[in-house]
Order: C-alpha cells, then sequence, then structure tokens
C-alpha cells in the first residue's frame, strides 16, 4: 500500500508596506578621489540629509496631520523647510521633540548623530548582507578597495561580496562604495554603480566640490557643498580593517 504524503505550501513572507515605491533597480554609487579629498564626508552628507528628510516628513506627518514634501532641514536651529499645498514654509522642531527615523544605516565607519549599525571587517559586512541583516537602508563601505580589490578578485571574499551586490535591488539598498581610484575594485563591482561622483576638496572655502556622472546619461553635473557642516558627523582619520 502507498501512502501520498501531501506536502503544505510553503508560506509566502507578507510584503513591508512602508508607502515607498520599491527600487526597480540597484542604487549603487562609487565615490573617487585623491586623499583628503571628501568622499566620506560626502557619504556622510548624504546619509545624514536623508535621515533628516526622513525625520521631517514623520513629524510632520504625526504631529502636523500633513503630508508634505521636505525640501531641507537644519540641524543646529532645528528648522526645516517643506512645500505644502503649492508653497513652501519654514517650521521650528521643538526642541523637547525627539526625531527619529525608520532609515537604516549600515557602515564599516562610525557615524555620529544618528543610529546606525557598525561593521567592523568586509566580513562582517558579508554576513550581514548573507543573513539579510543588511537591507532597507543605506550601505555605506569605506576603502571598498580592501575587501573587493580588483587585483586580489580571486580572493574567496572578494568573490561573494560581488555575488551579494547582485540583489542589492531585492534588499531595497542605497550603496555607496568609497575608493581612491575605481580601478582598485572588482571589475564587476565597477559595472554595476547607477552614480560615480569624483570629489575635490578646498581647504580656503572648506568647500567640498562634486562631479556626477550618471548610467545612461551625457555629460557631467557638478555641485558644491559646505563640508564643515557635517564633521561632527564622523572622525576623518577612522582607520578600516579588512
Amino acid at each position: 500500500m502507498v501512502t501520498e504524503v501531501i506536502k503544505k505550501p510553503a508560506l509566502t513572507p507578507a510584503i513591508p508596506v512602508s508607502g515607498k515605491t520599491p527600487f526597480s533597480h540597484a542604487h549603487i554609487t562609487i565615490l573617487e578621489g585623491a586623499q583628503g579629498s571628501g568622499k566620506t564626508g560626502t557619504a556622510v552628507a548624504r546619509v545624514i540629509d536623508a535621515y533628516d528628510l526622513d525625520c521631517m516628513a514623520i513629524y510632520c506627518r504625526e504631529n502636523l496631520g500633513i503630508k508634505c514634501e521636505v525640501k531641507s532641514y537644519a540641524r543646529r536651529q532645528r528648522v526645516a523647510k517643506i512645500k505644502y499645498n503649492g508653497k513652501k514654509k519654514l517650521i521650528r522642531i521643538p526642541s523637547s521633540y525627539k526625531l527619529c527615523s525608520a532609515l537604516q544605516i549600515h557602515a564599516n565607519f562610525h557615524f555620529y548623530g544618528v543610529p546606525f549599525y557598525y561593521y567592523k571587517n568586509f566580513g562582517s559586512i558579508l554576513a550581514g548582507l548573507r543573513s539579510g541583516k543588511i537591507r532597507d537602508g543605506y550601505l555605506v563601505v569605506d576603502e571598498y578597495y580592501i575587501g573587493g580589490n580588483a587585483r586580489e578578485g580571486q580572493k574567496e571574499l572578494a568573490k561573494q561580496l560581488v555575488k551579494q551586490s547582485f540583489q542589492y535591488r531585492k534588499k531595497q539598498l542605497e550603496v555607496i562604495y568609497i575608493t581612491p581610484m575605481a580601478r582598485l575594485i572588482d571589475w564587476t563591482a565597477r559595472m554595476l554603480p547607477t552614480e560615480h561622483i569624483q570629489c575635490s576638496y578646498n581647504e580656503k572655502t572648506r568647500k567640498i566640490t562634486l562631479s556626477i556622472r550618471k548610467k545612461g546619461q551625457q555629460g557631467t553635473k557638478e555641485i558644491s557643498y559646505d563640508a564643515s557642516r557635517y564633521w561632527p558627523n564622523y572622525w576623518t582619520n577612522e582607520t578600516i580593517n579588512e
């Protein structure tokens, strides 16, 4: 007598609904430049700004009862510029109110002033990607050439990091690679980025100038910003472990 074994169908995990449109492709940026050119500062600036804007959107929605477009936020003054019903307005956040965001920040160096997950080496980054801990936010990897070196591309660590990079979109990650020269990192990793930024720093003006080239677009866009605004948010001399 043959007994048929009927297996229960696998449960389909619920798709989280955050109100944001899921990425249709991976968002990967390479920040390149000489030592002291403002690469790490630029990565920090991008993440801090994203975190602050999300905090402001949450504040407006939960405390003011409005859904608006947040244009900017001045941390020291705790003043946000928003666009609501077609008009731009300034709002001040009470000093007693604690700003918070669900945006996750994963990095192999320390951020100051925002909550983040620290990864002490490239092996721990790989483990975080494999386990699914690193997802739904920013992954910022300083000195990426150490773990994903072009000349050591056959090393097991480098190969596994590249494999994980093909799933960045599924993990809904904004990824930033920081390196002195793009050619130092594995050639496969150089094919994936959707944005390439060349950084330079002016000591007199304390401004960082970015030359931005986006995938699929011709030409470059150049912008400058005040680097000193973000100095309290990271330590420029922090070393990175393999």
